[in-house]
């Protein structure tokens, strides 16, 4: 393990059942994987943290989803969620955090996205699995930053953009 003054451990577990576990996610997801996580805001470095993503068998319908954080050697935050597979085809999911948000969340071939708004921010998260490694990303915003251009007619029409303030990516190796 990488260790670090503040070290932050992110482990995402995701169970899926061995009998079907290709109607939940691609079979190639499961294991464990590896790296840093580099926090960014604007031209710089935050922080840079240790992060493992375990991906492990649970049921036909759904995946286990655990993010915990270690933010020091004694210091953790544990969240447990619940991937739901509404159409596998489709790439159609359900992200529950079992406490009555639901957020839509999107398979496309290898990479998971989804887009949630909360206490004023909004964040893009995706996670793009490859051949042993797999690129996590998250991209956060504020929604009080929009900003508007274009002349709002056919021919031009108005377009709202918010600019990125934080932005986290890990390359994250499988382990063996």
């Amino acid at each position: 393990m990488l260790r670090g003054v503040k070290i932050i451990k992110v482990v995402i577990l995701l169970f899926v059942c061995n009998q079907s576990i290709a109607q939940v996610v691609p079979p190639s997801w499961i294991g464990i994987w590896e790296g840093k996580l580099i926090i960014q805001s604007q031209n710089s470095i935050v922080q840079e943290l240790d992060m493992a993503i375990e991906i492990l068998p649970k049921s036909d319908s759904s995946v286990h989803y655990t993010i915990i954080y270690y933010i020091s050697d004694t210091i953790t935050d544990r969240r447990a969620y619940e991937l739901v597979v509404k159409d596998y085809e489709k790439g159609l999911y359900v992200l529950d955090e079992l406490n009555g948000i639901v957020i839509p969340t999107r398979r496309y071939v290898n990479t998971l996205i989804n887009m949630f708004d909360v206490m004023g921010s909004m964040l893009v998260v995706r996670s793009s699995f490859g051949d042993h490694q797999m690129q996590y990303e998250l991209m956060i915003t504020a929604q009080d930053k929009r900003s508007v251009s274009g002349a709002g007619s056919k021919e031009i029409p108005e377009v709202g953009s918010y600019p990125i303030f934080s932005y986290h990516n890990a390359l994250l190796t499988k382990r063996e």
